[in-house]
């Protein structure tokens, strides 16, 4: 069955178990909110309220004399995302639930550390979340700052892989904070907008487990369809990719497809001329940022097991040898290094599906593929266990 048609099927199956109003039903049981606004900060005495609507915004009130405090009536059949904001383009993301009254103060210009609501727990949620999240991403915009500097002056004593490293590590731990804040959370309407601020690629496992606690927990929303679709869509694509890699000629379990290239000096080296080792081959360049945050952890993993019939090939998707080989001196990459210095063209990245780095292939002394696309920690468990 096509994946997405199961996913609607699941969605539907789900609203007949826990008995769905229809729409008819939902619009006599929601009745108007009431808005109720407490704001200071705000310029030109205008203030528009705008509902989201298929990724837009669009105006549903307005008042043109605002002095400090006023109500607005809003009929929502679910919950749903409005906005308030100035002639300024001030503005504050406000919850609205149907048949509520929701007070919500603060400052419109710094949403973020002013507001909050005296009786709507969805909203308080929503601003805690903001505020939080915002002493996590500060870390974040000194380390721009820091490495703007650097890049001026690089003739300091740290290094770019430095700076990357130390940017993985921030973002490891703002995807950490984000991920628990929303399992504390759910089922809350909130998480919609948090999902946002994910590294949806490195998270996705993450992300589609919470895709089927959304649609189970939370599934009569419009949001939960759309986000619950797009999950899907994206698991089919990498479904799809995974199973075109299955198929190929570089896929685990099958002869690693030879390839010769040039290393440093411009002496060829085939992979074929490693067999009888562990072959570690390594696609990256000086140009790619997370490969270069991985530098570390290679080098660390290269001394420990570089003695116990071990090898890295790596293989650089550089178009300048000068910058091939200055990266690997200044990274301190100590082993065997080979290139066409042909980037996306090389006949090797098509030969190994190659579509992102960085990327890992492991090789046993047989030549046969054993692991791909391993990094950190779960490269090191791996070689661990093949190199005991």
């Amino acid at each position: 069955m096509n994946k997405l048609i199961k996913s609607s099927l699941l969605l539907f199956l789900g609203c007949l178990l826990v008995a769905c109003s229809s729409d008819k039903e939902k619009e006599e049981a929601a009745g108007p909110s009431t808005l109720t606004l407490k704001l200071t900060g705000t310029a030109g005495g205008k203030l528009v309220v705008q509902q989201l609507r298929d990724k837009s915004w669009f105006t549903v009130d307005s008042l043109q004399n605002y002095k400090g405090s006023t109500t607005f009536s809003i009929t929502s059949m679910e919950p749903d995302y409005y906005r308030v904001l100035d002639t300024a383009n001030n503005y504050a993301i406000i919850i609205i639930e149907p048949g509520k009254t929701i007070t919500i103060e603060g400052n419109l210009k710094d949403m973020i550390k002013t507001f909050k609501s005296a009786d709507s727990k969805v909203n308080n949620e929503y601003y805690d979340f903001q505020r939080k999240l915002s002493t996590v991403l500060i870390h974040e915009e000194e380390w721009v700052k820091k490495y703007k500097g650097y890049m001026q002056s690089p003739s300091t004593e740290d290094s770019a892989t430095y700076y990357l490293t130390l940017l993985e590590d921030m973002q490891n731990k703002s995807d950490a904070f984000i991920k628990s804040y929303i399992d504390s959370i759910m089922p809350s309407f909130a998480v919609y907008t948090m999902t946002g601020y994910l590294r949806i690629e490195k998270e996705f496992d993450y992300v589609y487990k919470l895709a089927d606690r959304i649609k189970n927990e939370m599934p009569d929303s419009k949001y939960s369809r759309l986000f619950v679709g797009e999950i899907s869509r994206m698991k089919a694509y990498k479904d799809e990719q995974a199973a075109k890699d299955a198929q190929g000629k570089a896929a685990i379990g099958k002869q690693a497809p030879n390839f010769t290239l040039n290393d440093r000096s411009g002496k060829s080296v085939a992979l074929s001329s490693l067999k009888g080792k562990y072959v570690l081959i390594d696609f990256w360049a000086s140009w790619c940022g997370p490969c270069r945050a991985e530098s570390p952890n290679m080098v660390k993993l290269y001394e420990k097991f570089k003695d116990k019939n071990f090898e890295i090939l790596g293989v650089s998707l550089d178009g300048s040898e000068d910058a091939w080989n200055g990266a690997i001196e200044k990274d301190g990459l100590t082993w065997l290094h080979v290139s066409d210095l042909m980037q996306w063209n090389s006949p090797v990245v098509t030969m190994y599906g190659i579509e992102g780095i960085p990327a890992t292939v492991i090789v046993d002394p047989n030549g046969i593929i054993v692991a791909k696309n391993l990094r950190g920690e779960e490269l090191m468990t791996k070689l661990d266990g093949l190199l005991k």
